[in-house]
């Protein structure tokens, strides 16, 4: 499999999986009820909710680089957006946002080129190439799932 094929069934794995390392993110979020989505049962910590806004956003971002903008600065935001609304559509709309933001990166890596692959991105510190950017994607999916479930036990 080359290496386009690889990214992108990668990037949509980490949404309906199979992954490796456990479930994909529909699977943990599948049983989050909007109260449990918005709670913060740990100090400091964000909710489900926000860590799925998190994700979206960044895999907006990441869409965004591959199209030539830089985001050179991402405001607080933007990172962390906040909710439609903290209840049920507010929740639904959330997740609607992490899955399509994931499926429509992983669309557009399909267009691309092997040569697109080594093209430097503009990040916020720096410059990349848009495969170390696209694998990072994928890691922090794979982070932040984790403490997605770790929040998911600490609600109870």
């Amino acid at each position: 499999m080359d290496t386009i094929r690889s990214l992108a069934a990668a990037i949509e794995q980490t949404i309906d999986g199979p992954v490796w390392h456990g479930p994909p993110l529909r699977e943990i979020l599948q049983d989050v009820t909007p109260a449990a989505a918005f709670a913060h049962p740990i100090a400091g910590a964000h909710s489900i909710c926000g860590l799925v806004l998190h994700l979206a956003a960044w895999s907006e971002i990441a869409h965004d680089r591959l199209r030539g903008q830089t985001h050179t600065s991402v405001p607080p935001e933007q990172d962390f957006p906040s909710p439609t609304a903290r209840n049920a559509s507010g929740w639904t709309a959330a997740q609607a946002r992490l899955v399509s933001g994931y499926r429509e990166l992983a669309r557009y890596v399909h267009t691309m080129s092997e040569q697109d692959l080594v093209r430097q991105v503009g990040t916020s510190n720096g410059h990349t190439t848009a495969e170390i950017m696209l694998r990072g994607v994928i890691e922090h999916a794979a982070y932040h799932g984790g403490q997605i479930t770790l929040l998911k036990r600490a609600v109870g």
